[in-house]
């Protein structure tokens, strides 16, 4: 079913930021007209489901456009909503005669903007919109990462203008921009200067061919780091062995499958966002800690050893995967049960799970399902390895939330592969779960909530910002404040205001993703960062939080209870609110305080946007 529009016709760039922002976290898709004019021309190429008029426009108003939109066949049953920034005595009376089907005032409330759009619109919401959008459990709950209006710059080399153009294509709908390069050096010559978060590379060009152009690249510490995907036609088991031996970290053959392709890029993409993370807190924590500390964990020199289990009910297939993989392992576990799967991933420690989809007692989709849906074991990394190659069964593996699918019968080398690579990025998130959120250290560790301290984040946050700039990616900053907490402390007492304080980090921590950084940064306030999130993202993870928090239900050591507690949240993005860490505290700062004038229990993200 195709997304619904909305038209938003409005002359303020930042008013359109935010509506843009709110219309795609709540899953349409948008068309956008800075004038009059300019929307009803619009118009007479696409019907939306609903127009957002502003009153004010330069040249024709919004009410008398909304006027022409009423006089006129084919569109005059669309709703339209007046924006106003005034709301004064009189507005409804206006805006109801000239056609409008109801006003929204500026400034937009966050809260209630989607809900009331909702009600002018036929139907039911978006999935993205539906209550359990961002309940732990929710079955189908989209990643957070997802939900985003920057996208993820992937390069595409090919000498052959075609083979650009077709993956261009089936990139396009997808949260990508995609930039060309038609030869060897002129890919080293765009890595350079654009910093590039994927490469798709030929292998077969003139002059430098892809197996030195990935050598080069993953020569240089400054771009060794990028994940490259061969796409050749070659598909013997020596050219795939070569690729992966000059540092390849996918290899897929032509013709690609846009739903392989796309599972491909995501995998190696959370993986390369786990990697940068971890060594940017290692950096962080050198500050803290002397060298030997430091060097309590290496992530450059994680051994390529994990426990394994296959769940499979052929037998000779089940004696290829244990020889295949006896030099990578710990142990191997082998059992034709689902439930037996799911019994021992919870009760003993398991890195990898090879699983078919037919199984003894019930279907390998659900047994996936159920480990991603459970704390304990949602990290074990689950590569569906079967003999079904229809598109569907694929389809239905990538939503279940497999982390790879190897079809069978499976060459042994590529299994080895992505062995590697899971191993990889099962350490990263034992890492950043594990050790992290133990706090180990009392030098980096708020006593009370476990979070980091102030002191860490402030060193963190001027890694990451550079970071950011330096790849041209994004960050942003959250500030969290709980509402009406000093009536808390002097009505029940500072132990029951230290439990509510408790109570909310643990639930700011539990509604993050593993690369997000949460720190106390004094008295009831917290700071959240957010590697690679734009303000689409950064609002769909605060939104989440202050949700989780206002429905906690804690009596928090008081006979009673306490009451509601929420939070007002104050979200701001580098580059596009400010480039330096003051600025951008500031900015986030102030969008909280906003927040608290607005009425608290909010989330509102900044206004002003800098030059990117």
């Amino acid at each position: 079913m195709a997304k619904r529009k909305i038209l938003v016709v409005e002359d303020n760039i930042y008013n359109m930021k935010l509506v843009r922002s709110l219309i795609k976290l709540g899953g349409y898709d948008i068309l956008e007209a800075e004038s009059a004019e300019d929307g009803l021309a619009l118009l007479g190429e696409n019907k939306p489901d609903l127009i957002l008029m502003d009153i004010q426009l330069p040249g024709m108003d919004g009410l008398s456009a909304t006027r022409q939109i009423k006089e006129t066949e084919g569109i005059k049953d669309i709703p339209v909503l007046a924006l106003t920034a005034y709301a004064m005595k009189g507005d409804k009376k206006r805006v109801i005669e000239a056609g409008c089907a109801g006003y929204i005032t500026k400034p937009i409330d966050t809260r209630e903007f989607l809900n009331i759009i909702e009600g002018y619109i036929p139907g039911s919401p978006p999935e993205s919109r539906k209550p359990e959008t961002y309940a732990n459990n929710e079955e189908h709950r989209p990643p957070i990462e997802e939900v985003t209006c920057f996208k993820h710059k992937i390069l595409i080399v090919d000498d052959d203008p075609l083979n650009v153009k077709l993956l261009r294509a089936k990139l396009k709908n997808n949260v990508f921009s995609t930039i060309a390069a038609y030869n060897g050096q002129e890919c080293l010559d765009i890595v350079r200067e654009e910093s590039p978060d994927i490469i798709l590379l030929d292998l077969m060009m003139p002059g430098i061919d892809g197996f030195e152009v990935t050598k080069i690249l993953k020569a240089n510490e400054k771009t060794k780091s990028i994940p490259i995907i061969h796409i050749t036609a070659l598909d013997s088991h020596e050219d795939k062995a070569k690729a992966l031996a000059v540092g390849a970290d996918e290899f897929l053959n032509k013709p690609i499958n846009t739903k392989e392709l796309m599972m491909r890029i995501r995998s190696l993409l959370r993986l390369r966002n786990y990697q940068q993370q971890l060594n940017t807190r290692k950096q962080s924590e050198l500050h803290f800690f002397n060298e030997d500390a430091s060097n309590a964990y290496d992530f450059d020199d994680i051994k390529a050893t994990c426990s394994i289990l296959v769940a499979d009910t052929n037998e000779k297939d089940v004696a290829f995967l244990q020889e295949s993989l006896q030099p990578f392992c710990r142990e191997i576990l082998v059992t034709q049960s689902g439930k037996d799967a799911i019994a021992l991933s919870e009760t003993k420690h398991i890195d990898i799970v090879l699983l078919d989809i037919p199984l003894s007692d019930m279907n390998g989709h659900e047994v996936c399902k159920q480990l991603k849906r459970m704390d304990k074991t949602r990290n074990i990394q689950v590569i569906t390895v079967t003999s079904q190659i229809d598109l569907e069964s694929k389809i239905k593996s990538i939503e279940y939330g497999t982390d790879d699918y190897l079809v069978k019968p499976v060459n042994k080398l590529e299994l080895q592969a992505r062995i590697k690579s899971s191993i990889k990025k099962k350490a990263y998130l034992d890492i950043l779960v594990s050790k992290y959120e133990t706090a180990f250290n009392t030098s980096i560790t708020d006593q009370l909530t476990g979070l980091y301290n102030h002191a860490f984040f402030e060193h963190y946050i001027h890694l990451e910002l550079h970071r950011c700039l330096e790849q041209k990616q994004y960050v942003a900053l959250m500030m969290i404040d709980i509402d009406n907490f000093k009536q808390v402390n002097d009505t029940y007492g500072h132990q029951t205001g230290d439990r509510v304080l408790k109570a909310v980090a643990d639930t700011i921590r539990a509604n993050v993703r593993e690369i997000d950084v949460c720190a106390r940064y004094g008295g009831e306030e917290f700071v959240v960062v957010l590697p690679y999130a734009d303000q689409c993202n950064g609002a769909g993870i605060a939104e989440r939080i202050r949700t989780a928090i206002e429905k906690t239900k804690d009596d928090y050591g008081v006979q009673g209870g306490v009451g509601r507690i929420t939070v007002s949240i104050g979200l701001a993005v580098c580059p596009s609110d400010a480039r330096q860490v003051t600025e951008l505290v500031r900015c986030a700062d102030m969008a909280m305080y906003e927040a608290k004038h607005k009425g608290k229990n909010q989330t509102v993200y900044t206004k002003q946007q800098a030059e990117i």
